[in-house]
């Protein structure tokens, strides 16, 4: 029994390092693109950037109402491809929704600078594909965890492929990095697609029985993730209102910077979810993603910091000099925030997206008074010490209420189970 347990947790670990290996590939495409885009588009235009791409992750956030993981959850559970097929038809009116609202903002909001509002108007397409291909990929991640990974590698490489090649031919403007960005999620969706109905039959239909569970699980979902997304972007919306360009470009790659270990850590609570939706190996599951998960975050983290100071002048040139006193405040939240996702996606694989919500609806209450006490004494570095407070703050909670989650589970009493000969072998 001891090496049946021993195998499986081999299993687990094989599982996170071949998603970690895709993620990081994934994040170093997308880092060596944002270096390129940093020095090609100087300061003011990473800013412009930066502002745009934050509302982009906000709306899909907002709109998409965890649909998504909805889809991971249930696929997990029940199987049938219905889940998937009733998820498209709840997406339709909400894309019809996000792609309204981007334009509105982007003409009221953002509208004294023409870069950002051509972008704006060039976003709904972005976010009518994102919608495309989110039900089928969250359900590979459930039935074919390497499809999922394949699909995620995509759109980055996609794009920092457009990115590079279309340099070369004439020069970057943000509306047109927006327009590659959505040629490289239409790809993504076509991939997406193609291998879902590879690996399983597309046959299908909107089942109204599905509306209801899909909805609450989703919404629970997404009142968990949603400030969390907040708390990670909320920041750069407002400095986009308040402070110049020039000086968001810098928080911009100083931010990019402290999250390069992400993939290494969130890799734990991707593989974790589907086996914990399954009620597999709980306890085990558990122990393994949440020490793996603050190991390799620390050590990341702190490898950055050694780092940063060397590779910073080199690879984005002039007019970055801030941004290491800004990676250096904001390094103990970004060694915590991605613990926060993985702690997150136990939580949820356990039915209690709730318990979540809570914990990441204080960290938008602690966002916001941060950043309106801060930002105008301090500037970027006022919102650099609001994320890292937050992050600490959200860190604990989570921590403890998944403590409180895997001692319950130890002591759940565990049914008799008659030995074959083969046990008592």
């Amino acid at each position: 029994m001891k090496f049946g347990k021993a195998g499986k947790q081999r299993s687990f670990l094989h599982n996170v390092g071949r998603t970690a290996a895709f993620l990081l590939a994934a994040t170093t495409v997308s880092a060596v693109t944002g270096v390129l885009l940093a020095r090609w588009l100087g300061p003011s235009g990473r800013g412009d950037y930066a502002a745009v791409t934050a509302y982009f992750g906000l709306s899909l956030l907002s709109f998409e109402l965890g649909l998504g993981s909805s889809v991971a959850f249930h696929v997990s559970k029940y199987k049938g491809a219905d889940y998937v097929w009733t998820a498209m038809g709840l997406l339709i009116p909400l894309t019809l929704l996000a792609a309204v609202a981007s334009v509105v903002v982007g003409v009221t909001v953002f509208g004294d600078s023409p870069s950002r509002r051509a972008s704006f108007i060039i976003l709904p397409f972005a976010i009518a594909l994102s919608f495309a291909s989110a039900p089928v990929t969250f359900a590979l991640l459930s039935l074919d965890l390497g499809s999922f990974n394949l699909v995620r590698l995509s759109q980055p490489v996609a794009f920092g492929l457009l990115t590079v090649g279309t340099h070369h031919v004439t020069t970057l403007s943000v509306p047109l990095i927006i327009i590659l960005m959505t040629v490289a999620l239409a790809f993504q969706t076509a991939l997406a697609w193609w291998l879902y109905i590879r690996v399983c039959s597309p046959r299908g239909h909107f089942v109204w029985k599905h509306v209801r569970p899909l909805l609450r699980f989703g919404i629970l979902n997404i009142s968990s993730t949603a400030p969390n997304a907040v708390n990670g972007r909320f920041d750069q919306i407002v400095l986009a209102l308040v402070v110049s360009s020039a000086a968001l470009g810098q928080y911009a790659v100083a931010v990019s910077l402290s999250m390069l270990a992400a993939p290494l850590v969130t890799a734990f609570g991707y593989v974790a979810f589907p086996d914990l939706a399954r009620g597999e190996r709980i306890s085990e599951t558990i122990r393994a993603a949440t020490r793996g998960s603050a190991l390799v975050s620390i050590v990341s983290i702190a490898l950055i910091l050694v780092a940063a100071p060397f590779i910073v002048p080199v690879l984005f040139g002039p007019g970055y000099e801030s941004v290491w006193g800004l990676l250096l405040v904001l390094a103990p939240g970004a060694a915590v925030v991605t613990v926060n996702a993985v702690f997150g996606d136990i939580l949820r694989a356990l039915g209690r997206p709730g318990v979540v919500a809570v914990c990441e609806s204080l960290g938008v209450v602690s966002t916001v008074i941060g950043l309106v006490l801060l930002i105008p004494h301090l500037g970027v570095m006022g919102a650099a010490l609001t994320s890292t407070a937050t992050y600490l703050f959200v860190f604990a909670l989570l921590r403890h209420l998944v403590s409180r989650h895997a001692a319950a589970i130890r002591l759940e009493p565990t049914p008799a189970v008659p030995l074959t000969k083969a046990d008592e072998a």
